[in-house]
């Protein structure tokens, strides 16, 4: 950090730990939530091509499916962690700029809600998955749209 990024920083900790609006530090706890568990997923998944939760029958079935499958299917599972790297840095990019609650932050708001939404959905019809992370991120994201368009 330089100098002018670590007061930038104890600025926006001082301005956090006093807002008077509640919605304002319960957003901001949202976007640094999700900036952390979006980060974990990407560094978890990204490396190995493959998610934490996989149990030794899909790791058998990769392996057993040989040179040419295997490889794609780990492809794919990187791709979903470059996804998930993305809304990291979306989600980052405008919680450490203080755009969280401004026009910005809405329209950020509303781009991670519809993924999540999205996801929880496909995760409610999916058989044997459930992510239940998608489920808080999804209403934080639509709560915060919902309370920003209303002012």
């Amino acid at each position: 950090f330089t100098g002018d990024s670590r007061q930038l920083l104890i600025v926006r900790a001082q301005r956090f730990l006093t807002s008077p609006s509640p919605m304002f530090s319960l957003s901001y706890i949202l976007y640094g939530g999700h900036t952390f568990i979006e980060t974990a997923a990407f560094l978890t998944i990204f490396p190995k091509g493959a998610y934490p939760t996989e149990s030794s029958e899909e790791k058998k079935f990769i392996k057993d499916v040989g040179k040419d499958e295997g490889p794609k299917i780990k492809n794919r599972k990187r791709v979903h962690a470059l996804a998930l790297g993305s809304l990291a840095i979306m989600g980052a990019s405008t919680l450490l700029r203080g755009k969280v609650d401004t026009v910005e932050g809405l329209w950020t708001s509303v781009a991670l809600g519809f993924f999540h939404v999205g996801a929880s959905v496909l995760d409610a019809f999916a058989p044997k998955v459930t992510y239940v992370v998608h489920y808080p991120f999804a209403f934080g994201f639509v709560l915060h749209v919902v309370m920003r368009a209303r002012q």
